[in-house]
């Protein structure tokens, strides 16, 4: 999982604040320990693979050792978003862009730790725990007017598809490009404007039920 900030935050003397790359395991009854060794406390992950037994001389490597800025290990939902999202979010409020990217093979729980369940509201996601600091931060300010939207894409196999569009639109590589403030926008793409926590789970039923598995 990778979090970054904008590179505004260089202004405050944090570049190592910049990007942030966590690892979450996924809970296993038959976690693979005699290969893996894992050190929240450090953020290092030792990966052991023995040599392939056989009689010729056999110079396989055996272990490598990878860093982390952390280690989410049997971690909740909430710890996740703690961790991962919570500093982002506020990061957004204050005028950065801020981004949040999961990476893993399939079934390694990406859209579980984006999304989340839509029926447990314990098992919410970063993205409508994101939702729920974002009003709580509107509702304490009833002087400011403030105008929210979503729009879902999905980018698989260079082929970017609009999830919350009924027909789930494919929409060409010319249409992103950057408007005059410098923000990334993709012309023709669904903007659904979220007044409430209920309607943002609305659109994210409709995403989820558009997402290529594979």
């Amino acid at each position: 999982m990778l979090s970054s900030r904008g590179t505004q935050s260089l202004s405050y003397g944090r570049p190592n604040d910049n990007v942030k790359v966590i690892l979450r395991t996924k809970p296993s009854g038959n976690f693979a320990e005699e290969n893996l060794t894992l050190n929240p406390q450090t953020g290092q992950v030792d990966v052991y693979i023995p040599k392939t037994p056989g009689l010729h001389v056999n110079n396989q490597q055996e272990r490598w050792s990878f860093q982390f800025d952390d280690i989410l290990h049997n971690a909740s939902q909430e710890i996740v978003y703690e961790k991962c999202a919570m500093d982002m979010v506020d990061s957004a409020l204050t005028g950065y862009n801020s981004t949040i990217m999961t990476y893993g093979q399939t079934g390694a729980g990406k859209t579980f730790t984006m999304t989340g369940s839509l029926s447990v509201y314990k098992q919410r996601g970063i993205i409508p725990r994101s939702l729920h600091t974002l009003f709580n931060y509107i509702t304490a300010r009833p002087d400011m007017q403030y105008e929210l939207s979503a729009s879902y894409i999905e980018v698989y196999n260079d082929i970017i598809r609009d999830l919350l569009d009924s027909n789930c639109k494919q929409l060409s590589e010319s249409s992103i490009h950057e408007d005059s403030t410098g923000m990334v926008t993709i012309k023709g793409l669904t903007k659904v404007p979220i007044a409430d926590e209920e309607q943002d789970r609305k659109s994210t039923r409709l995403n989820s039920s558009h997402i290529t598995i594979s």
